[in-house]
């Protein structure tokens, strides 16, 4: 072979082989080397590569014709070669003897299993949940609803008498209202607390007795609301002007417009009645009244016009008793509605009671 030296002279095959020899194995070197000649120049070996990084790139092996790499290269290769012999009869060694990739992709999979343990204890951890026992209810705001409805009992039979009373100013009665709020706040509390027991196992009596007292509270409080409502509005019924015997054509008509006015309001007053049953009796009563209120105010104010003195009078007696009697009826309806209440409140007080004995029984 022939080549050409760095200033481009001809080299002859006595002069190239050195520059080979130079970069060749030490076996090569052996065999083709005579004895004689002098030592070769020492070659630069490479540091110690992993398995992988000790295989030469495409890049490195273009520059074959640099003379100080091809040495080098042809001496990783043989050192790859060795390499790859001694690991295929270390396939079934232990892992500690195995390079450092493989070590670590079993500890890859060691890490996936203990997480997928991790995940299935998280999961009975999870489903035991449910099986554990269950919290107790807080009952300190049932004992404190049941305190406040046994406080209410007495004023059902205070505002049921104060309605009874014929005589009992309209503003005593309007304040009522005042205490039948508390009276219906304290039935809605009762109602609360027997809902937050209604789903705790062991807690069904209690649940039942606070529900069935907080209906009875309830239903009296409504019935005392309506028999407030009643009182209020028929005490605006038939208020009757005067009513004389004699009058002139002015006083009169001033008579005849206010009683008709009268009567206007009383049919629609009527409508407003609410409807409690002990109280029916004065209702259907005061609805034939207004009915013949009519014929009355007409024969009266005939006898006014016609001068009549004596049948004015007999007209006026008759319209005035008519409205005395139906305020006796409503009065009469009345005490039966106070005697009713006196009775829900004191089996309202007994369920509070039980209601209240039951609480103390839980710990």
């Amino acid at each position: 072979m022939f080549g050409f030296d760095g200033d481009n002279e001809v080299l002859g095959e006595d002069d190239f082989l050195p520059v080979v020899a130079a970069h060749a194995p030490s076996q090569v070197l052996q065999r083709t080397r005579p004895s004689t000649e002098a030592p070769l120049t020492k070659s630069i070996r490479p540091t110690k590569l992993s398995l992988f990084d000790s295989i030469p790139r495409l890049s490195e092996i273009g520059i074959m014709t640099s003379s100080e790499n091809t040495g080098t290269l042809i001496e990783r290769l043989w050192e790859a070669t060795g390499e790859m012999e001694a690991l295929e009869g270390s396939w079934n060694a232990a892992p500690s003897s195995l390079s450092t990739r493989f070590q670590h992709s079993d500890h890859r999979w060691g890490l996936i299993g203990a997480s997928i343990l991790g995940l299935i204890l998280f999961i009975v951890a999870l489903a035991n949940v449910g099986g554990g026992p269950v919290a107790a209810p807080d009952l300190d705001p049932a004992r404190q609803a049941v305190e406040s409805a046994v406080a209410t009992v007495d004023e059902l039979t205070v505002i049921s008498a104060a309605l009874a009373d014929p005589n009992a100013p309209t503003d005593a009665i309007s304040g009522a209202a005042v205490n039948l709020a508390v009276i219906d706040r304290a039935a809605r509390d009762l109602a609360t607390s027997a809902s937050s027991f209604a789903s705790s196992e062991g807690y069904g009596v209690l649940a039942s007795s606070l529900s069935a007292a907080a209906d009875q509270g309830s239903a009296i409080e409504a019935r005392l609301g309506d028999a407030l409502s009643y009182r209020l509005v028929s005490d605006t019924l038939f208020i009757l002007p005067p009513l004389p015997s004699e009058a002139d054509g002015t006083l009169s008509a001033q008579i005849s417009f206010d009683l008709a006015a009268m009567v206007s309001d009383a049919e629609r007053a009527v409508q407003r009645l609410p409807r409690d049953p002990a109280l029916a009796a004065h209702r259907l009563e005061t609805e034939r009244l207004v009915q013949d209120m009519l014929p009355m105010i007409d024969r009266y104010l005939e006898g006014v016009r016609n001068g009549d003195a004596s049948e004015a009078q007999i007209s006026a007696k008759s319209i005035t008793d008519r409205v005395a009697a139906n305020r006796q009826t409503r009065a009469a309806a009345y005490r039966t509605f106070d005697s009713e209440i006196s009775e829900l409140a004191s089996a309202y007080s007994t369920r509070l009671q039980a209601a209240g004995e039951l609480l103390t029984q839980i710990p």
